[in-house]
């Protein structure tokens, strides 16, 4: 991960995350202190032989990284809300808000839904197709043995 961001990356995509503990190294490898753990060499090549203000720079570096994480296990979706929160992954939604982008994230509740909308989040995939089908067709069984059990008692 250390290497990644020394080439200059400004992001990490496709961890494959499950737990927070998982996220939170790459998160602190790709990030300068305070917020992380990434060496500095301020003065080369990474920015063009320049000394830059280090307060400065270590900030507006800091902001710019972005850790893109998959949650498609079990796991991960139990673990959803802690994952959400940490910073280089809660940063997408914030992001893509102030540049009129989406973000998407695939809740797994209707009131989780609404929670992640408030957070920013404006591409909602709610369920999976076969998800979607059991319930409408769950709910039409239902409907069917209602009336069945009434004609029954007439």
């Amino acid at each position: 991960m250390r290497g990644v961001a020394a080439c200059g990356h400004r992001g990490i995509s496709g961890l494959q995350a499950q737990i927070t503990i998982r996220i939170r190294f790459p998160n602190d490898a790709m990030h300068y202190a305070p917020s992380g753990s990434r060496g500095l060499g301020l003065g080369t090549s990474h920015n063009d032989l320049q000394r830059p203000d280090a307060p400065e720079y270590l900030e507006r570096a800091n902001e710019r990284n972005t850790l893109l994480c998959q949650t498609e296990s079990t796991v991960a979706l139990e673990n959803l809300e802690e994952i959400a929160w940490v910073p280089s992954v809660a940063r997408v939604a914030r992001a893509a808000k102030a540049h009129g982008q989406f973000a998407g994230i695939q809740p797994g509740s209707v009131q989780q839904a609404g929670e992640w909308m408030e957070l920013g989040y404006n591409a909602i995939s709610y369920s999976t197709d076969i998800g979607i089908y059991g319930s409408a067709l769950a709910e039409e069984i239902r409907q069917v043995r209602d009336i069945a059990s009434r004609s029954a008692g007439t």
